[in-house]
């Protein structure tokens, strides 16, 4: 191939490291959030007496697609590990969550 090829290939992409890079910090600022408004949330629901395994089987769940995502990205096993942990906790979350509803 030659320069000009390269070059041409390269902006067929349309994807820029600029635009890339702020998709990467946007998604950090989402998960930053989910994270905030979840704590609230869930700390106005333990104040009531109300269970708030609901949002941490949420939190954990959305966490940890992004943390399996990252494994597959990067091939590294600590991202499988925060994954697989996310993922438990999520699942045993939604399980007593269903639990209290349906025996409450």
């Amino acid at each position: 191939m030659e320069k000009d090829d390269f070059l041409k290939l390269a902006q067929k992409e349309k994807k820029d490291e600029g635009e890339i890079f702020v998709n990467d910090k946007s998604s950090v600022w989402i998960s930053r959030a989910l994270i905030g408004i979840a704590a609230f949330i869930s700390a106005i629901k333990e104040s009531q007496n109300l269970p708030f395994l609901d949002i941490l089987a949420m939190l954990c769940l959305s966490i940890g697609v992004g943390e399996l995502y990252k494994y597959f990205a990067r091939k590294e096993i600590k991202y499988l590990f925060l994954f697989i942990l996310l993922f438990i906790v999520g699942i045993v979350a939604i399980v007593f969550f269903l639990k209290d509803l349906y025996y409450g």
